[in-house]
């Protein structure tokens, strides 16, 4: 009892103890809020487009030159790959897409699509299909299902010169109108050359993200190292900093994640 007593009033006394308290209490509601937001179910349908310019105004260049796709006369060609998918946890179903907006790939202004196909499905359940029509300023799209990460590729030939041409339209119940998502580039290997030697080190992608990763956690402790060796810290500054870096964490974490998911 007097051990209990006298173990309390240390403690009492000592204010590293109610800073650490408050360091554990930010980091209980800080994973409360991830666990509730990765456990959360929402619609999020997404897209992602990424082009390649076969030829721009080549025919408004060279006066003699005449250039046809399918028989009709163009000036700019452009092959299109449109991924389309669900990065939400609540399945999308055909009967969410509204009857009055349905689903759509749309060529911008001028632009007419030439071509369409679907390249890639993630499963064959999701039964993706695209509709032709003869407006050649967009095609629709449908599907049965789509769970999480699950969708399909579309291969767009048209004439517009960028991505900048083409966008999805459409509304889902629940979610509203798709999400674009700037496409992600994978880095394959990452070149470092060092200041003091002047040789060049090349780390692979995976291991270039393990050394960010390894950076971004031993950053805060090197600050907090730096800190407690000053005597006139105060609880008040700690906190703060630690605030401060549970919001660096969680940020660095988001920039690490892939916003697009993978083909496999």
């Amino acid at each position: 009892m007097i051990f209990s007593f006298q173990l309390a009033e240390w403690v009492g006394m000592n204010p590293w103890w109610g800073f650490l308290g408050c360091i554990i209490a930010i980091f209980a509601t800080a994973l409360a809020i991830i666990f509730y937001y990765k456990g959360k179910k929402v619609k999020l349908p997404c897209y992602a487009v990424r082009s390649s310019n076969i030829v721009s105004n080549l025919v408004s260049k060279i006066e003699t030159l005449e250039m046809l796709y399918a028989g009709k006369p163009i000036e700019n060609l452009t092959v299109t790959k449109l991924l389309f998918w669900n990065a939400g946890r609540d399945t999308i179903d055909y009967r969410d897409v509204a009857s009055a907006d349905p689903l759509r790939v749309h060529a911008k202004e001028s632009c007419k699509i030439l071509d369409a196909k679907i390249l890639y499905e993630k499963k064959r359940a999701n039964k993706f299909s695209i509709t032709n029509p003869n407006n050649p300023s967009f095609i629709s799209i449908q599907f049965d299902y789509m769970d999480k990460d699950e969708g399909a590729v579309i291969q767009l030939i048209h004439t517009g010169k960028s991505s900048d041409d083409i966008e999805v339209t459409g509304t889902i119940k629940g979610a509203g109108k798709p999400i674009f998502k700037k496409p992600y580039h994978k880095v394959k290997t990452l070149n470092f050359r060092s200041p003091f030697t002047g040789a060049t080190y090349s780390f692979s992608g995976k291991k270039a993200r393990y050394l960010m990763a390894t950076a971004m956690f031993i950053t805060p402790i090197l600050f907090f190292s730096v800190l407690f060796a000053k005597n006139d810290t105060s609880i008040g500054d700690v906190l703060s900093l630690a605030v401060f870096f549970i919001l660096y964490w969680g940020f660095g974490l988001l920039l690490i994640k892939r916003g697009i998911p993978n083909s496999d």
